[in-house]
């Protein structure tokens, strides 16, 4: 038997290694890409449910940001505060500050919306991309299981972008305005989708 033979009958194993082991490198980044698509666009599986989309029955006019959305039967009393700096609306309703001074709109029960033009500043996210991003729908892993809407709109020259309330407005928390609070807020979520420019 010639010396070569015997040289690549001793390294074959070594070629099968190194085949073996590029082989799992590819079907190991296919699988990591694979499972980068499913964060980005999430199915839904048997222990996870699309909420159910509210009936959006009533529009408000936010006319110093230039855009109007529509909500659901719950919060047609729905009121804003404007803030300039950055410009923002926060959000309440008629029926909860009759039940607590303290709920109104500054207070910001239900949080509300900034206009981010596409140039910056970004003040409560950071940068653009951070806010490019919450134009998409995701799965919310670590809360409900659920596939929750975006919580920002893109247009032309800026973005519309929502913000969640820093705190309850009304103690105790198991007092009526309390409840109603947490009720209405449950309704506001998800409205980015309808928010329009005023024409």
């Amino acid at each position: 038997m010639s010396k070569k033979k015997i040289h690549s009958k001793k390294l074959l194993p070594y070629i099968l290694f190194v085949g073996i082991f590029i082989f799992g490198l590819l079907i190991g980044s296919f699988l990591q890409k694979h499972e980068d698509k499913k964060k980005l666009t999430p199915s839904v599986t048997s222990n996870q449910t699309l909420k159910e989309e509210p009936k959006y029955t009533h529009e408000i006019i936010v006319k110093e940001l230039g855009i109007k959305f529509k909500v659901p039967e719950g919060l047609s009393d729905l009121v804003y505060a404007y803030k300039d700096n950055p410009p923002s609306a926060t959000f309440s309703t008629k029926s909860l500050m009759n039940l607590d001074k303290n709920c109104g709109p500054e207070a910001g029960p239900f949080g509300g919306i900034v206009k981010y033009n596409k140039t910056g500043p970004f003040p409560f996210d950071g940068n653009e991309e951070t806010v490019k991003e919450a134009t998409y729908s995701r799965l919310d892993e670590g809360y409900s299981n659920q596939i929750v809407g975006p919580r920002a709109k893109e247009f032309d020259t800026f973005y519309i972008m929502y913000f969640s309330p820093q705190s309850p407005c009304s103690f105790p928390l198991e007092g009526q305005a309390a409840k109603l609070e947490g009720q209405q807020f449950g309704l506001l979520r998800g409205f980015i989708p309808t928010v329009e420019l005023i024409k």
